[in-house]
Protein backbone atom coordinates (compact mmCIF):
# COMPACT_ATOMS: atom_id res chain seq x y z
CA UNK A 1 0.00 0.00 0.00
CA UNK A 2 2.74 2.74 0.57
CA UNK A 3 4.24 1.64 -2.20
CA UNK A 4 1.64 2.60 -4.25
CA UNK A 5 0.96 5.88 -2.47
CA UNK A 6 4.51 6.64 -3.05
CA UNK A 7 4.30 6.24 -6.63
CA UNK A 8 0.71 7.86 -7.13
CA UNK A 9 2.86 10.69 -5.59
CA UNK A 10 5.38 10.98 -8.04
CA UNK A 11 2.96 10.46 -10.73
CA UNK A 12 1.02 13.69 -9.52
CA UNK A 13 3.78 15.49 -9.18
CA UNK A 14 5.53 14.74 -12.85
CA UNK A 15 2.26 15.32 -14.61
CA UNK A 16 0.76 18.04 -13.07
CA UNK A 17 4.06 20.25 -12.21
CA UNK A 18 6.80 19.69 -14.13
CA UNK A 19 10.54 20.15 -12.05
CA UNK A 20 13.37 20.81 -12.88
CA UNK A 21 14.71 17.14 -13.01
CA UNK A 22 11.88 16.94 -16.09
CA UNK A 23 13.04 19.45 -17.53
CA UNK A 24 16.22 18.44 -17.32
CA UNK A 25 16.07 14.34 -18.57
CA UNK A 26 13.60 16.52 -21.83
CA UNK A 27 16.64 18.50 -22.34
CA UNK A 28 19.02 15.40 -22.14
CA UNK A 29 17.25 13.19 -24.31
CA UNK A 30 17.17 15.96 -27.19
CA UNK A 31 21.09 15.47 -27.28
CA UNK A 32 23.22 13.30 -29.77
CA UNK A 33 25.64 11.66 -27.71
CA UNK A 34 27.80 10.55 -30.40
CA UNK A 35 27.74 14.59 -32.15
CA UNK A 36 28.72 15.88 -28.61
CA UNK A 37 32.26 14.30 -28.78
CA UNK A 38 33.80 17.02 -30.12
CA UNK A 39 33.02 20.74 -29.84
CA UNK A 40 30.53 22.06 -32.69
CA UNK A 41 33.20 24.44 -34.07
CA UNK A 42 35.93 21.55 -34.25
CA UNK A 43 33.32 19.56 -35.80
CA UNK A 44 32.30 21.99 -38.66
CA UNK A 45 36.18 22.30 -38.98
CA UNK A 46 36.16 18.20 -40.04
CA UNK A 47 33.40 18.43 -41.86
CA UNK A 48 34.99 21.38 -44.06
CA UNK A 49 37.62 19.11 -44.51
CA UNK A 50 35.71 16.36 -45.39
CA UNK A 51 34.19 18.15 -47.96
CA UNK A 52 37.55 19.49 -49.75
CA UNK A 53 38.24 15.97 -50.20
CA UNK A 54 35.39 14.76 -51.53
CA UNK A 55 35.28 17.63 -53.99
CA UNK A 56 39.06 16.75 -54.97
CA UNK A 57 38.19 12.86 -55.77
CA UNK A 58 35.49 13.81 -57.86
CA UNK A 59 37.78 16.52 -59.79
CA UNK A 60 40.35 13.82 -60.32
CA UNK A 61 37.67 11.03 -61.35
CA UNK A 62 38.93 8.93 -58.09
CA UNK A 63 36.24 7.34 -55.89
CA UNK A 64 34.55 9.13 -52.92
CA UNK A 65 35.62 8.19 -49.77
CA UNK A 66 32.09 6.99 -48.94
CA UNK A 67 32.56 4.37 -51.39
CA UNK A 68 35.55 3.14 -49.97
CA UNK A 69 34.52 2.30 -46.60
CA UNK A 70 35.25 -1.48 -45.76
CA UNK A 71 38.50 -0.98 -47.94
CA UNK A 72 41.30 0.47 -45.23
CA UNK A 73 43.74 -0.27 -47.46
CA UNK A 74 42.56 1.99 -51.01
CA UNK A 75 41.25 4.03 -48.32
CA UNK A 76 44.65 5.31 -46.63
CA UNK A 77 46.54 5.37 -50.12
CA UNK A 78 43.78 7.82 -51.27
CA UNK A 79 43.76 10.20 -48.22
CA UNK A 80 47.58 10.06 -48.42
CA UNK A 81 47.60 11.23 -52.54
CA UNK A 82 45.66 13.96 -51.23
CA UNK A 83 47.70 14.85 -48.23
CA UNK A 84 50.72 15.46 -51.26
CA UNK A 85 48.05 17.27 -52.58
CA UNK A 86 47.89 19.63 -49.97
CA UNK A 87 51.74 19.54 -49.41
CA UNK A 88 52.05 20.73 -53.02
CA UNK A 89 49.26 23.32 -52.97
CA UNK A 90 50.81 24.59 -49.37
CA UNK A 91 47.81 24.19 -47.79
CA UNK A 92 49.62 23.81 -44.58
CA UNK A 93 49.70 20.95 -42.57
CA UNK A 94 46.72 21.26 -40.30
CA UNK A 95 44.70 20.71 -43.39
CA UNK A 96 46.11 17.25 -43.93
CA UNK A 97 45.68 16.28 -40.55
CA UNK A 98 42.55 17.67 -40.32
CA UNK A 99 40.88 15.91 -43.64
CA UNK A 100 42.93 12.06 -41.96
CA UNK A 101 41.16 12.77 -38.64
CA UNK A 102 37.59 13.88 -40.69
CA UNK A 103 37.58 10.14 -42.17
CA UNK A 104 38.43 8.72 -38.57
CA UNK A 105 35.49 11.21 -36.93
CA UNK A 106 33.39 10.08 -39.77
CA UNK A 107 34.20 6.04 -40.12
CA UNK A 108 35.38 4.61 -36.88
CA UNK A 109 36.33 1.62 -37.71
CA UNK A 110 39.37 3.28 -40.00
CA UNK A 111 41.20 4.29 -37.19
CA UNK A 112 44.01 2.44 -36.67
CA UNK A 113 44.23 1.32 -40.56
CA UNK A 114 45.03 4.55 -42.37
CA UNK A 115 48.95 4.04 -41.63
CA UNK A 116 49.75 5.46 -44.84
CA UNK A 117 47.67 8.52 -44.63
CA UNK A 118 49.37 9.08 -41.40
CA UNK A 119 53.01 8.60 -42.48
CA UNK A 120 52.64 11.11 -45.13
CA UNK A 121 51.25 13.72 -42.57
CA UNK A 122 54.34 12.98 -40.39
CA UNK A 123 56.50 13.36 -43.18
CA UNK A 124 54.92 16.58 -43.83
CA UNK A 125 54.99 17.71 -40.02
CA UNK A 126 59.17 17.32 -40.30
CA UNK A 127 59.47 19.05 -43.29
CA UNK A 128 57.66 22.04 -41.91
CA UNK A 129 60.14 24.84 -40.34
CA UNK A 130 59.97 25.04 -36.43
CA UNK A 131 58.07 28.02 -34.88
CA UNK A 132 59.18 27.98 -31.15
CA UNK A 133 56.49 29.51 -28.82
CA UNK A 134 57.34 33.05 -27.50
CA UNK A 135 57.01 32.91 -23.78
CA UNK A 136 56.67 36.17 -21.92
CA UNK A 137 59.65 37.03 -19.51
CA UNK A 138 58.55 38.02 -16.25
CA UNK A 139 60.66 41.46 -16.55
CA UNK A 140 57.86 42.15 -19.80
CA UNK A 141 54.66 40.90 -17.50
CA UNK A 142 55.79 43.05 -14.60
CA UNK A 143 55.72 45.98 -16.87
CA UNK A 144 52.59 44.96 -19.13
CA UNK A 145 50.91 44.71 -15.62
CA UNK A 146 52.07 48.54 -14.60
CA UNK A 147 50.92 49.68 -17.85
CA UNK A 148 47.78 48.33 -17.64
CA UNK A 149 47.15 49.54 -14.06
CA UNK A 150 48.21 52.82 -14.81
CA UNK A 151 45.53 53.04 -17.10
CA UNK A 152 42.84 51.50 -14.95
CA UNK A 153 43.14 54.16 -12.45
CA UNK A 154 42.90 57.00 -15.17
CA UNK A 155 40.00 55.39 -16.30
CA UNK A 156 36.56 54.93 -15.30
CA UNK A 157 33.14 52.96 -15.56
CA UNK A 158 33.06 50.05 -17.82
CA UNK A 159 36.51 51.18 -18.92
CA UNK A 160 38.06 50.84 -15.63
CA UNK A 161 37.13 47.89 -15.12
CA UNK A 162 38.26 45.92 -18.28
CA UNK A 163 41.34 47.58 -17.62
CA UNK A 164 41.73 46.17 -13.84
CA UNK A 165 40.34 42.64 -15.11
CA UNK A 166 43.03 42.94 -17.91
CA UNK A 167 46.04 43.18 -15.43
CA UNK A 168 45.12 41.12 -12.78
CA UNK A 169 44.14 38.21 -15.39
CA UNK A 170 48.11 39.06 -17.14
CA UNK A 171 49.65 37.88 -13.98
CA UNK A 172 46.98 34.96 -12.74
CA UNK A 173 47.51 33.23 -16.13
CA UNK A 174 50.99 33.88 -15.95
CA UNK A 175 51.23 32.41 -12.86
CA UNK A 176 48.59 30.04 -12.69
CA UNK A 177 49.76 29.00 -15.93
CA UNK A 178 46.15 29.68 -17.61
CA UNK A 179 45.12 29.67 -21.54
CA UNK A 180 43.54 32.98 -22.76
CA UNK A 181 40.58 31.25 -22.68
CA UNK A 182 40.05 30.18 -19.30
CA UNK A 183 41.37 33.10 -17.37
CA UNK A 184 37.76 34.86 -19.44
CA UNK A 185 35.51 31.88 -19.27
CA UNK A 186 35.78 32.68 -14.91
CA UNK A 187 32.94 34.04 -12.68
CA UNK A 188 33.41 34.54 -9.80
CA UNK A 189 31.77 31.23 -8.22
CA UNK A 190 34.79 29.17 -9.79
CA UNK A 191 37.41 31.17 -7.64
CA UNK A 192 38.18 30.20 -4.05
CA UNK A 193 40.87 32.69 -2.43
CA UNK A 194 42.45 32.95 1.21
CA UNK A 195 40.03 35.73 2.11
CA UNK A 196 36.67 33.04 1.83
CA UNK A 197 37.25 31.26 5.01
CA UNK A 198 34.95 28.46 3.99
CA UNK A 199 38.13 26.71 2.16
CA UNK A 200 40.96 26.92 4.84
CA UNK A 201 43.21 28.52 2.41
CA UNK A 202 46.26 30.38 3.17
CA UNK A 203 48.93 30.40 0.58
CA UNK A 204 46.96 29.66 -2.54
CA UNK A 205 44.09 30.43 -4.62
CA UNK A 206 42.13 27.87 -6.47
CA UNK A 207 40.73 28.47 -10.06
CA UNK A 208 38.06 26.16 -11.09
CA UNK A 209 38.34 25.39 -15.16
CA UNK A 210 35.38 23.64 -16.96
CA UNK A 211 35.64 22.36 -20.57
CA UNK A 212 39.09 23.35 -20.57
CA UNK A 213 41.33 22.66 -23.82
CA UNK A 214 42.46 19.12 -22.61
CA UNK A 215 38.90 18.17 -20.96
CA UNK A 216 39.75 14.64 -22.85
CA UNK A 217 42.44 13.93 -20.21
CA UNK A 218 41.79 15.50 -17.23
CA UNK A 219 38.10 15.82 -17.16
CA UNK A 220 35.82 18.23 -17.65
CA UNK A 221 36.13 19.95 -14.24
CA UNK A 222 39.84 21.25 -13.22
CA UNK A 223 41.89 23.15 -11.15
CA UNK A 224 44.42 25.79 -11.29
CA UNK A 225 46.07 27.23 -8.46
CA UNK A 226 48.68 30.31 -8.21
CA UNK A 227 50.71 30.71 -4.89
CA UNK A 228 51.76 33.81 -5.67
CA UNK A 229 51.34 36.71 -3.24
CA UNK A 230 50.46 39.68 -5.50
CA UNK A 231 48.06 37.53 -8.03
CA UNK A 232 46.40 35.99 -4.91
CA UNK A 233 45.62 39.88 -3.05
CA UNK A 234 44.86 41.21 -6.60
CA UNK A 235 42.26 38.64 -7.31
CA UNK A 236 41.14 38.20 -3.88
CA UNK A 237 40.17 42.12 -4.24
CA UNK A 238 38.52 41.64 -8.03
CA UNK A 239 36.17 38.93 -6.45
CA UNK A 240 35.21 40.08 -3.30
CA UNK A 241 31.11 40.80 -3.79
CA UNK A 242 30.88 39.96 -6.44
CA UNK A 243 28.03 37.92 -7.79
CA UNK A 244 28.98 34.24 -8.15
CA UNK A 245 27.71 34.53 -11.89
CA UNK A 246 29.61 37.34 -12.87
CA UNK A 247 32.64 36.79 -15.02
CA UNK A 248 35.93 38.32 -14.21
CA UNK A 249 36.70 39.72 -17.28
CA UNK A 250 33.79 40.82 -19.38
CA UNK A 251 34.22 40.72 -23.27
CA UNK A 252 35.75 37.21 -24.22
CA UNK A 253 39.14 36.62 -25.21
CA UNK A 254 38.78 38.99 -28.47
CA UNK A 255 38.57 41.85 -25.88
CA UNK A 256 41.63 40.39 -23.68
CA UNK A 257 43.27 40.12 -27.21
CA UNK A 258 42.78 43.66 -28.23
CA UNK A 259 43.64 44.92 -25.26
CA UNK A 260 46.71 42.57 -24.73
CA UNK A 261 47.94 44.09 -28.74
CA UNK A 262 47.37 47.56 -26.95
CA UNK A 263 49.82 47.34 -24.21
CA UNK A 264 52.36 45.38 -26.68
CA UNK A 265 51.95 48.62 -29.02
CA UNK A 266 52.01 51.26 -26.54
CA UNK A 267 55.48 49.16 -24.91
CA UNK A 268 57.49 49.05 -27.97
CA UNK A 269 57.92 45.06 -28.05
CA UNK A 270 55.94 44.11 -30.88
CA UNK A 271 58.98 42.43 -32.51
CA UNK A 272 59.04 40.00 -29.89
CA UNK A 273 56.03 38.12 -31.34
CA UNK A 274 54.14 37.86 -27.98
CA UNK A 275 50.40 36.55 -27.68
CA UNK A 276 48.07 36.06 -24.95
CA UNK A 277 49.06 32.83 -25.32
CA UNK A 278 52.76 33.92 -23.86
CA UNK A 279 51.48 34.19 -20.68
CA UNK A 280 50.85 30.42 -20.56
CA UNK A 281 54.62 29.71 -21.99
CA UNK A 282 56.25 32.71 -19.85
CA UNK A 283 54.81 30.93 -16.70
CA UNK A 284 56.00 27.55 -17.40
CA UNK A 285 59.31 28.93 -18.35
CA UNK A 286 59.96 30.87 -15.85
CA UNK A 287 58.93 27.85 -13.14
CA UNK A 288 61.43 26.07 -14.60
CA UNK A 289 64.35 28.36 -15.14
CA UNK A 290 63.88 29.55 -11.83
CA UNK A 291 63.56 26.15 -10.47
CA UNK A 292 60.66 26.53 -8.22
CA UNK A 293 58.51 23.54 -9.99
CA UNK A 294 59.90 20.86 -10.77
CA UNK A 295 58.64 18.87 -14.14
CA UNK A 296 56.24 16.43 -11.90
CA UNK A 297 54.62 19.06 -10.10
CA UNK A 298 55.07 21.73 -13.22
CA UNK A 299 53.02 19.10 -15.26
CA UNK A 300 50.56 18.58 -12.36
CA UNK A 301 50.27 22.54 -12.11
CA UNK A 302 49.69 23.15 -15.94
CA UNK A 303 47.58 20.51 -16.59
CA UNK A 304 49.78 18.85 -19.07
CA UNK A 305 48.83 15.16 -20.86
CA UNK A 306 52.11 13.73 -20.43
CA UNK A 307 55.96 14.27 -19.15
CA UNK A 308 56.99 14.18 -22.37
CA UNK A 309 54.69 16.66 -23.89
CA UNK A 310 55.94 19.18 -21.12
CA UNK A 311 59.69 18.01 -21.29
CA UNK A 312 59.26 19.63 -25.38
CA UNK A 313 56.93 22.41 -24.31
CA UNK A 314 59.29 23.47 -22.00
CA UNK A 315 62.32 23.13 -24.27
CA UNK A 316 61.00 24.82 -27.11
CA UNK A 317 60.17 27.75 -25.06
CA UNK A 318 63.34 28.29 -22.95
CA UNK A 319 65.25 28.27 -26.35
CA UNK A 320 63.08 30.67 -27.44
CA UNK A 321 63.02 32.71 -24.47
CA UNK A 322 66.80 32.47 -24.86
CA UNK A 323 66.99 33.90 -28.39
CA UNK A 324 64.58 36.91 -27.30
CA UNK A 325 66.53 40.34 -27.91
CA UNK A 326 65.40 43.81 -27.08
CA UNK A 327 67.01 47.04 -27.49
CA UNK A 328 68.71 48.83 -24.39
CA UNK A 329 66.35 51.78 -24.76
CA UNK A 330 63.27 49.39 -24.56
CA UNK A 331 65.28 47.65 -21.81
CA UNK A 332 65.61 50.88 -19.82
CA UNK A 333 61.63 51.53 -20.38
CA UNK A 334 60.45 48.56 -19.48
CA UNK A 335 62.50 48.88 -16.37
CA UNK A 336 61.27 52.24 -15.40
CA UNK A 337 57.33 51.16 -16.38
CA UNK A 338 58.66 48.48 -13.44
CA UNK A 339 59.71 50.99 -10.62
CA UNK A 340 57.55 53.37 -11.21
CA UNK A 341 54.85 50.34 -10.96
CA UNK A 342 55.64 49.07 -7.76
CA UNK A 343 53.16 50.62 -6.04
CA UNK A 344 50.59 48.36 -7.47
CA UNK A 345 52.25 45.24 -6.01
CA UNK A 346 49.15 44.96 -4.20
CA UNK A 347 45.12 46.40 -4.31
CA UNK A 348 43.80 49.77 -3.30
CA UNK A 349 42.46 49.53 0.49
CA UNK A 350 39.22 50.48 -1.32
CA UNK A 351 36.96 47.68 -2.96
CA UNK A 352 36.44 47.60 -6.64
CA UNK A 353 33.27 49.54 -6.37
CA UNK A 354 34.35 52.58 -5.54
CA UNK A 355 36.18 52.54 -8.46
CA UNK A 356 34.07 50.88 -11.34
CA UNK A 357 30.79 49.14 -11.98
CA UNK A 358 29.32 45.74 -13.05
CA UNK A 359 26.16 46.88 -13.04
CA UNK A 360 25.85 46.42 -16.93
CA UNK A 361 27.36 43.51 -16.73
CA UNK A 362 24.95 40.55 -18.56
CA UNK A 363 26.17 36.87 -18.72
CA UNK A 364 26.01 35.03 -21.42
CA UNK A 365 23.58 32.51 -21.38
CA UNK A 366 24.21 28.82 -21.34
CA UNK A 367 22.55 25.73 -22.95
CA UNK A 368 23.88 22.63 -20.17
CA UNK A 369 24.10 19.21 -21.16
CA UNK A 370 24.50 18.33 -17.15
CA UNK A 371 25.06 19.92 -13.92
CA UNK A 372 28.08 21.24 -14.94
CA UNK A 373 27.96 21.43 -18.65
CA UNK A 374 27.53 24.78 -20.83
CA UNK A 375 28.35 24.02 -24.50
CA UNK A 376 26.72 26.53 -26.08
CA UNK A 377 24.35 29.96 -25.78
CA UNK A 378 21.33 30.93 -25.21
CA UNK A 379 20.47 34.63 -25.36
CA UNK A 380 19.88 36.49 -22.09
CA UNK A 381 16.72 38.47 -22.17
CA UNK A 382 16.92 41.87 -21.55
CA UNK A 383 16.52 41.93 -17.38
CA UNK A 384 19.22 39.44 -17.09
CA UNK A 385 21.57 42.49 -16.31
CA UNK A 386 23.72 41.63 -13.08
CA UNK A 387 23.88 44.10 -10.48
CA UNK A 388 25.72 45.25 -7.78
CA UNK A 389 25.79 47.88 -4.25
CA UNK A 390 28.82 50.18 -3.89
CA UNK A 391 29.30 53.39 -5.99
CA UNK A 392 30.95 54.19 -8.52
CA UNK A 393 33.01 57.43 -9.28
CA UNK A 394 30.14 59.08 -10.62
CA UNK A 395 27.87 58.58 -7.65
CA UNK A 396 25.76 56.17 -6.19
CA UNK A 397 23.25 54.55 -8.50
Amino acid sequence: MRWRVSSWFWFLALTVSPSPVSATVSTWSSVNLLEVRVSASYRRVLDKAYDDFVVWTVVNQRPRPDTLVQDAERMSRLLADYVQFLFQSQRGVSAGRHVVLSIQHRYRHLRTHIPVAWDAVKSWEQLEPVRMRAPMPMLVLQAMFAFAMLRAFQTTDNEARDWFSFAVGLKVSFTALLRPGEWCALSAAKVAVPAQRLYGLTHSALLTIINGKNRRVFGRIQIALTDDTSAIQWLSWLTSGMIGEARLFPGGTAKFRRLFAVVVKALGITAMGLTPASLRAGGATWYFATGLLDLGRLKYRGRWASLQTLEHYVQEATASLVLQRVDLSTLERLETIVSLGSQFEAPPCVPWTALFSRARQVLPGRRRHGPFGADSSAAPGRGDALRDTGVSRSGPR
